[in-house]
């Protein structure tokens, strides 16, 4: 099973980068180090004064093998559901923007908005 959501870039022709020490609302990065290098776009022309230009995907895949699927048949809950799926490797919509906004390609604002 696939999620995704399309999240605005920063225009690369206004794009400035500052240090922050704390991220915004829900967004929990411990294997980064701080100060964080957050990056936004002022606005220019060439983004008409918005400071993003053009989207990226951030996706969520739950690949569903057996220890998933007796979970599921079983009618386990949610939560152990989600347990299971992350023990197998699954990374949520949150923990891929978050990947996005430490390579500076979008801000923390925008994948709080989408999410």
């Amino acid at each position: 099973m696939i999620g995704q959501r399309l999240v605005r870039l920063i225009c690369p022709a206004c794009k400035s980068v500052k240090k922050a020490d704390s991220l915004p609302g829900r967004l929990n990065i411990t294997s980064a180090t701080k100060p964080y290098r957050l990056a936004e776009g002022k606005g220019c022309p060439e983004c008409l004064g918005t400071g993003f230009k053009g989207r990226s995907g951030i996706f969520e895949i739950l690949t569903v093998g057996d220890p998933l699927h007796y979970l599921i048949m079983k009618r386990a809950s949610a939560g152990t559901i989600e347990q299971s799926a992350r023990q197998a490797g699954m990374k949520t919509l949150l923990e891929d923007g978050c990947k996005k906004i430490l390579a500076q390609e979008t801000t923390a604002e925008e994948v709080m908005r989408i999410i």
